[in-house]
């Protein structure tokens, strides 16, 4: 009977090895979904910061462009006041460019 005592203690080990082996495939599934969350994690971080960076950089250059804009109209509007109204000049330019003048 030695060899059935061999037998069972081969089976014994092949099924040791086999709970081994699931229990490996069961902890490097643990550990491969632990890294897929945090690099999820790290990426969402990083999305969202580079995010709220580019609104507020936005938010900066919206309001510095409104100024200036703001700034041209009413400096526009003043030159457009302080302009004398000439309308004969005006009208005898008109006349030249379309060919009245001659």
């Amino acid at each position: 009977m030695p060899s059935r005592e061999i037998l069972d203690r081969l089976f014994a080990v092949e099924q040791e090895a086999q709970a081994l082996v699931a229990a490996a495939e069961a902890e490097a599934q643990r550990r491969l979904a632990a890294a897929q969350e945090e690099g999820e994690a790290l990426f969402k971080r990083a999305y969202e910061d580079k995010v709220s960076e580019l609104a507020k950089r936005f938010a900066e250059f919206s309001k510095a462009t409104s100024v200036a804009h703001e700034e041209e109209l009413r400096a526009y509007a003043a030159a457009l006041a302080a302009t004398r109204e000439d309308r004969a000049t005006t009208f005898r330019l008109i006349g030249d460019s379309l060919g009245f003048g001659d």
